[in-house]
């Protein structure tokens, strides 16, 4: 099985100081290195596992559109040793504020801030998590999952398996004419299983650093100083 914590960590710490997510938006440009992608990973994967007692059987849904903190979240869940599901399928749905339905059933939803820096927010109700809050309380090292599920995404009409990774990546390049080690710009929202494509397997098996942009703002000025080799529309 292919052991995505170690190329997680490769891809990581081959990037080091260099940009491996940027975010563009209205409110400003968020650059995550290599290093503080794998710190902000880490730091919400000892939360999956210390905080919210995940493992190897958890389900996790997140849905964090397009900005920088779907691609840290994404990675921590698959370094929790869980697997990411859909919402019909989740125990846990990580998700903003705002997304977060009245009704929650037994689902435990956990709470990211939209703000750029990720300053949480303030009004969380007491039944949710508020995720951007909590992870703050958690290390920055993360030795790796004791297990690793043997899937990477499964939802109620598709999977991925862990073992299909690389072939699913190498069959996501070809399509859309993207080389290992590239930088690619997104835009749109796209589906949870696109988002999990780029956001995560791009990245960690790929080896493909990410600029991210909202809708309106990714034809700016700042996207063009960026360095693109690939656009995709999501």
């Amino acid at each position: 099985m292919t052991n995505l914590w170690n190329s997680l960590t490769r891809t990581a710490r081959a990037f080091g100081p260099s940009p491996l997510v940027t975010w563009l938006s209205a409110q400003g440009t968020i650059e995550l290195s290599g290093t503080t992608y794998f710190n902000g990973v880490s730091k919400a994967a000892n939360f999956f596992v210390d905080g919210l007692m995940l493992d190897s059987e958890s389900a996790v849904c997140v849905d964090l559109e397009n900005h920088w903190q779907s691609p840290v979240w994404l990675a921590a869940v698959v370094a929790s040793g869980s697997h990411i599901a859909d919402r019909d399928s989740a125990s846990v749905v990580v998700t903003f504020l705002d997304q977060i339905p009245s009704d929650r059933g037994n689902t435990t939803y956990v709470a990211i801030s939209r703000h750029p820096f990720g300053v949480p927010d303030t009004d969380v109700p007491f039944d949710v998590v508020n995720g951007s809050l909590e992870v703050r309380n958690f290390g920055d090292y993360f030795p790796g999952p004791d297990s690793q599920d043997a899937v990477i995404y499964s939802g109620v009409d598709s999977q991925i398996a862990t073992e299909d990774g690389q072939r699913a990546v190498d069959a996501l390049f070809t399509e859309h004419h993207v080389s290992l080690g590239q930088r690619v710009a997104l835009s749109g929202i796209g589906t949870l299983e696109q988002r999990i494509a780029w956001h995560f397997m791009a990245v960690v098996l790929g080896e493909c650093s990410l600029v991210l942009g909202e809708a309106v703002y990714a034809d700016s000025t700042a996207l063009s100083a960026e360095k693109i080799d690939v656009s995709v529309s999501l």
